[in-house]
């Protein structure tokens, strides 16, 4: 069951972002971002939280990573925008989910790196998600019939803290969760706050 907010309708022009949506993540810069993503259950994201911290520990990190209430995976970053988000591209971001038509998944983060650029430590899967692929390719090509261009997909992951620090890619005890639903996200970078403004069931 869809649970989303009522927008005005799509008018057939799509404001464009001042970045382009094909960002591998959404880095920690201010703006607002628009996003489809994952977000595991309460009891997951605490584990997955508690994983990190002991993860930082070993390695003797001193930062703390993002909270468990944060914590998700990005499928799609569809816009940076300076000011506020144009009413017309979140409706046509939701009218875009309604047509997905996907089935629920396991998620099986099994690495943990820094990437280039703004620093980020992920947690990530060393192999190809059939499920998660299946997601990724319907969101992508629902953007696309409703006016959004047609970005390269980064490589999926969990964003855990922006750090100075590097850390090399290696492997650790798996960490599993399922994909219930996926999410379209505000992101308020200026004080980090997530908003939900739609919600889609992906089918068991």
């Amino acid at each position: 069951m869809v649970e989303q907010l009522k927008l005005p309708g799509f008018d057939g022009s799509l404001p464009s972002p001042s970045a382009p949506a094909s960002h591998a993540h959404s880095g920690h810069k201010q703006g607002n971002k628009l996003l489809f993503a994952l977000f595991p259950s309460k009891e997951e994201a605490q584990h997955i939280h508690e994983r990190a911290q002991a993860l930082l520990a070993q390695h003797r990190w001193t930062e703390e990573p993002i909270a468990a209430e944060h914590l998700h995976l990005t499928l799609q970053l569809i816009g940076d925008y300076p000011d506020a988000i144009p009413k017309s591209v979140e409706s046509a971001a939701m009218r875009a989910a309604e047509q997905v038509r996907a089935k629920s998944f396991q998620i099986k983060f099994d690495q943990v790196q820094s990437l280039s650029g703004p620093g980020a430590l992920v947690f990530q899967e060393e192999h190809r998600n059939q499920g998660l692929q299946t997601l990724l390719h319907q969101v992508s090509q629902a953007l696309v019939e409703h006016g959004f261009a047609r970005h390269p997909q980064g490589t999926p992951h969990m964003t855990l803290l922006f750090s100075h620090g590097r850390m090399a890619k290696q492997p650790f005890r798996p960490i599993s969760w399922t994909a219930h639903e996926f999410v379209l996200i505000h992101s308020h970078g200026g004080n980090h706050r997530l908003e939900a403004l739609g919600k889609w069931a992906l089918t068991n």
